[in-house]
């Protein structure tokens, strides 16, 4: 499952963005990503979900949209408080 590897650079990306702009609350997390890439929104969620349990970024809802302009996978929007 590779979700797991993409749900690690996901976090790494956004403590980067809290340690810049200092927000404390994490509500949706947007990725996008090509059709080569055969990644699946619920096993995402789920890898997230477990990653997360217990921290500042619980609860948060990934979803993932599809795109024929990429191939890679990127974070495209953080919905924060």
């Amino acid at each position: 499952m590779h979700e797991v590897s993409i749900v690690e650079g996901m976090l790494e990306s956004i403590d980067r963005q809290r340690r810049l702009h200092g927000f404390t609350k994490v509500i949706r997390i947007e990725l996008i990503c090509g059709p080569l890439n055969c990644a699946s929104e619920e096993n995402l969620q789920f890898c997230y979900d477990n990653a997360v349990k217990g921290t500042w970024l619980e609860g948060a809802v990934v979803t993932l949209d599809r795109t024929s302009e990429r191939n890679d996978i990127y974070l495209k929007n953080l919905e924060v408080e």
